[in-house]
């Protein structure tokens, strides 16, 4: 095996070297013309970021698809700021989004290697980039913003779950040279560098690039851990003139991680004989750090997008094209399961963890044309912007999993007993069998139009939008060679709203939204296929107050929903007795549904102290079931009904502490359930509550009288609190982290 340490050397270096070259260049290069302004005319398709202050975010573009003020929008909105993100200091994009409202972790596939997420209670698999499709792997290193929709949006962004959107925005090349260099090191061997340069490369400043660079190591309390991530990001932007831009970029990421931690021990209710009566739990008394995967066990994860924007205007309307190609892969060889049984005959207790051999992975990758045209008209002091936009995009992934034979598999570990916790050994590539391999294919055309009209100087505004779609998919089982090809699906999807202001500050908004969803999978009657599974169908309501006080000092957001998503897909098994055979018939009769109401605010008392609060009321439940096996009222996973953020930051800009800050983040879930049908039941499991907080801070100055410098300190959960993120996620415990940034 080679050794970790040239590559770490390399990984970690690269950005260092880069940032030479950049000082170097930036010392041997004259200095620019001044800016033209007209060049850079801001399109509407761009969001604004000249009015934020601090944590307080002015426009968002994911509600409407246009730069849009928040507190002029009749939806329901988050976004957070670049400075809100980089002080969290996130290396999961799911540490940024789940301070919204309603917004939780899930992670539910490969023991959490996709930030998927839920909002109001539904999964939203993918955010979006840049307002198209993304890929399951976010690097937070290049987002320069992050928001969050509530509500149905599919008029905009087809299909989806009734909670919402997720759009993180991506850093873009900028006229003004500059950069940042930061090197980081930390708890449990954390070592890393990032490097973020852009400018112009003329001297007339239409010929822009930014570039990203990171490399990073650490490890962790869980035995022979190890992760390396690294990450490349060049983008480019061409502006001829005020009118018109192109803008190219590139992210390459890859992550891998040695003896990933997965899923604690759990006693399941499908282990049990009938003699036992015990519920769904955590198998207890095990060490904080206890893990069951081997020192050979691996996770590889490759991430791949690139994208084309152009923008302009064509006779007073605004023009994008927008082209995306992203592309993913995920590899996991495992030997450990989650599952504890007992040895019966020979011991009736459940105590002993099963060992096993698996290799599985996926990959993907998906194309995404869209063009949108929009133009405002002015009629006296009303506005009406429309906006016309189509889509056409596809993807293609496979799946596989091999195992190995029971009988090949190591000795169970006896959970009571250390020593037969072998952490070394391995899977033997000769020894699987192939388990499942399948591919699928899906292509979606859409088009679109939407309207917002301010009327009455600004104290109404009304909303609507129309989509309709036409999906078309097909899938095949590599190892029987069966291929289903379905049916076209067809669906519309409309939205309504409307703003009014009832003072120039106050604001009350009401919408109406639907969503679809695909499901994946053929349809079967008695195991004949008859084409596809109807997509899952949703609808939502939202009402609330939107106030902006204080001269924008204090803004927040005080709403009550209800989502509701149905049509949901399950499969029944019944025995025929006299063939002995199993029939599986697919049913489509579960409602889900989720209430309740959510507060947030954006406060800054005095211009250098900022503060971010969110809470969320929620309960979501099955509403409807024509099955036994999902009863009404049954918990929706990864939906807790309580949820309370703050985030709060202290500059000292006088006196003795000048140049100081100080800040924290607090994150309180109450009682969430993760729900699983096993067998004839849907047996809900509680990971319990929790409350988490970190402490951050640092100081300021001038290098060399010119070059701003900074160090900053973070440390994650601060009390060391023992967790439960969610049912797929493991306790990260107290961590340190000192970062030294210089600006170039």
């Amino acid at each position: 095996m080679n050794s970790p340490v040239p590559r770490l050397v390399y990984r970690i270096a690269l950005p260092l070297v880069a940032c030479g070259l950049a000082i170097v260049s930036s010392g041997q290069t004259s200095t620019p013309a001044p800016l033209n302004e007209e060049i850079v005319q801001l399109s509407p398709f761009v969001v604004s970021t000249s009015k934020d202050i601090g944590y307080r975010a002015s426009n968002a573009v994911s509600a409407t698809r246009m730069n849009t003020p928040i507190k002029d929008i009749p939806i329901s909105i988050t976004a957070f700021t670049e400075e809100f993100i980089n002080d969290i200091n996130p290396t999961l994009f799911n540490e940024v989004v789940s301070y919204a409202p309603g917004v939780t972790k899930t992670n539910a596939n490969f023991g959490g290697t996709r930030d998927m997420i839920n909002i109001r209670g539904f999964e939203q698999n993918s955010p979006l980039r840049n307002g198209f499709a993304g890929a399951g792997l976010i690097d937070p290193a290049v987002i320069a913003r992050v928001e969050v929709s509530r509500g149905p949006s599919s008029v905009l962004y087809g299909s989806l779950a009734p909670g919402g959107v997720v759009n993180y925005i991506t850093k873009r090349p900028m006229a003004k040279r500059g950069g940042e260099l930061s090197v980081s090191a930390g708890s449990f061997d954390r070592l890393g560098a990032t490097l973020d340069v852009w400018g112009s490369i003329d001297q007339a400043q239409t010929l822009r690039y930014r570039i990203v660079a990171l490399g990073e190591t650490n490890k962790d309390i869980y035995p022979n851990y190890r992760k390396e991530r690294t990450l490349i990001f060049p983008a480019i932007q061409w502006v001829p003139n005020k009118n018109w831009s192109i803008t190219w970029d590139y992210e390459k990421s890859n992550t891998v991680e040695n003896a990933t931690p997965l899923l604690r021990p759990q006693i399941r209710p499908r282990n049990f004989t009938p003699s036992v009566n015990a519920g769904w739990s955590f198998y207890p008394g095990l060490p904080r750090n206890f893990s069951y995967s081997s020192a050979t066990d691996r996770r590889d994860q490759d991430n791949t997008v690139t994208s084309a924007e152009i923008l302009g205007k064509i006779a007073d309307w605004n023009i994008r094209a927008y082209y995306n190609f992203n592309q993913r892969g995920v590899f996991f060889g495992s030997t450990g399961t989650s599952d504890v049984t007992n040895n019966l005959p020979a011991d009736p207790s459940f105590n002993f963890l099963g060992r096993r051999g698996r290799v599985e992975g996926n990959d993907a990758h998906g194309v995404a044309y869209q063009l949108e045209a929009s133009h405002n008209f002015v009629f006296g002091s009303n506005d009406l912007n429309v906006l016309f936009g189509g889509l056409d995009t596809h993807g293609s992934g496979g799946s596989y999993q091999s195992n190995r034979p029971g009988a090949l598999n190591p000795p169970k570990w006896d959970l009571r007993n250390p020593s037969t916790w072998d952490n070394n050994v391995y899977v033997n590539p000769q020894d699987l069998v192939p388990a499942s391999s399948t591919w699928s294919y899906s292509k979606t055309q859409a088009y679109y139009a939407t309207a917002v009209a301010t009327l009455f100087n600004k104290r109404l505004t009304l909303l609507g939008g129309f989509r309709t779609n036409k999906l078309n998919s097909e899938s095949l089982n590599r190892l029987t060679n069966v291929k289903i090809v379905n049916p076209a699906v067809r669906k519309n999807s409309p939205q309504i709203g409307a703003l009014v202001k009832l003072t120039d500050n106050i604001g009350f908004y009401t919408s109406y939204s639907t969503s679809f969803a695909g499901q994946p999978g053929t349809k079967l009657i008695r195991n004949v296929p008859s084409g596809p599974i109807p997509p899952v169908e949703g609808k939502g309501y939202d009402a609330g107050f939107k106030f902006d006080l204080m001269d924008g000092r204090l803004s927040f957001n005080l709403g009550v929903y209800q989502a509701t998503n149905t049509n949901f897909a399950t499969n029944i098994f019944e025995l025929d007795p006299l063939t002995s055979l199993t029939y599986q018939t697919t049913v489509t009769g579960r409602t889900m549904r989720s209430e309740g109401f959510e507060f947030e605010a954006t406060y800054s008392p005095i211009k250098n102290f900022q503060i971010y609060t969110s809470y969320s009321y929620m309960d979501a439940f099955v509403k409807e079931s024509i099955l036994a096996n999902f009863p009404v009222g049954t918990p929706i996973s990864f939906a807790p009904k309580h949820s309370a953020n703050l985030m709060a930051k202290y500059t000292f800009t006088d006196g003795a502490m000048k140049g100081f800050h100080i800040g924290t983040g607090v994150q309180s879930i109450s009682k969430q359930y993760y729900s699983e049908e096993m067998g004839s039941s849907v047996v809900p499991f509680s990971t319990g509550s929790y409350t988490l907080a970190d402490v951050f801070g640092g100081y300021s100055w001038k290098h060399r009288g010119h070059l701003q410098s900074s160090i900053n300190f973070q440390i994650k959960n601060f009390f060391d609190s023992y967790y439960n993120p969610s049912f797929f996620n493991r306790y990260q415990p107290r961590r340190l982290m000192i970062t030294y940034k210089i600006s170039l």
